[in-house]
């Protein structure tokens, strides 16, 4: 068993998962990060249906980078889903997304705080995988 800390990563285009992609490189702690291009394929992944069955080859992650703005179903869906998902509650969660306004914020905030995550700033991203590391 590998000592990696597994990240997902939603986001639906290219350009913007290739910045996440290599923002992550200069994170100093062993990762791997899986991608998925929407909410649906995010809570596929979660769920470990397929085509994410293989738990070997898509694990659970120790962290997940959640873009709100996505198709099929938004970054918001996936945070509605998490609030029923008790064995989720740990899951760090860093929001991806420019706000588009006070409302949008405030929305997402109560959601986040319904399913018992908290707001992460980009800095907190380094102390989660570090934290996540030292276990």
């Amino acid at each position: 068993m590998s000592d990696e800390t597994i990240i997902l990563l939603a986001k639906d285009t290219d350009d913007g998962a290739e910045i996440c992609q290599q923002a992550l490189k200069n994170v100093p702690v062993e990762h791997r990060c899986i991608r998925v291009n929407d909410g649906d394929q995010c809570i596929k992944y979660l769920e470990g249906i397929t085509p994410f069955a293989d738990r070997r080859e898509f694990p659970v992650p120790d962290l997940l980078l959640l873009d709100l703005d996505m198709p099929v179903m938004t970054g918001l869906d996936v945070l509605e889903w998490l609030q029923n998902r008790p064995e989720y509650d740990e899951l760090p969660v860093m929001l991806l997304s420019d706000w588009e306004s006070k409302a949008e914020r405030e929305t997402v905030e109560s959601k986040r705080q319904d399913y018992g995550g908290r707001p992460m700033e980009t800095e907190d991203v380094l102390k989660v995988l570090e934290a996540i590391g030292r276990h």
